[in-house]
């Protein structure tokens, strides 16, 4: 399986973890020992992505599974995976210690903007409820040469407040 993570670019690579620190789920069965990784996506505007995703999966020869929620508006991506699984964990961990190369950036920034963005008035807004996750986000696209703005807003639904970081669409146009 690892030995497969090379067929994957540093930018798909990268993209594969920003949209998992986004939407993604970890779950070990110790009982049946089954190791499972998800994303949990919009089934209607999250298409493309979904099949994205399904894209660098086959590229691991992973088969993934979908499953929807019973109101259909939301699906889970999930496939079982021991090594992806302690791959990411470890990805995860030791991404604030690594040096990351610009496409590797460029794929976790666009992954987290999957996951957690959106566009109005012509920007992309992330939204966050840990500003220690957005600022490794909002650093990464000073990195690339984007300013983005950050601030604290009020939550919708339960809990305190979440952050927001504010992006230029010109972003997307980067090589």
């Amino acid at each position: 399986m690892l030995g497969r993570i090379k067929d994957l670019s540093k930018k798909e690579l990268g993209y594969i973890i920003g949209l998992f620190i986004g939407d993604g789920y970890l779950c070990h069965d110790k009982k049946h020992r089954h190791y499972r990784v998800e994303f949990h996506l919009n089934s209607e505007k999250n298409k493309d992505i979904i099949s994205y995703v399904e894209y660098l999966l086959y590229k691991l020869k992973q088969n993934s599974n979908k499953l929807k929620d019973k109101r259909g508006n939301s699906i889970r991506l999930y496939f079982y995976s021991k090594e992806l699984m302690f791959f990411i964990k470890k990805e995860i961990k030791d991404i604030k210690k690594k040096k990351l190369t610009k496409d590797y950036k460029l794929g976790l920034l666009s992954g987290f903007i999957d996951a957690e963005g959106w566009v109005i008035k012509g920007d992309i807004v992330v939204c966050q409820k840990k500003k220690s996750t957005i600022n490794f986000f909002r650093k990464l696209a000073q990195d690339l040469n984007v300013r983005g703005k950050l601030w604290k807003a009020k939550s919708y639904g339960k809990g305190g407040p979440v952050w927001r970081l504010r992006i230029p669409t010109r972003f997307k146009y980067l090589p």
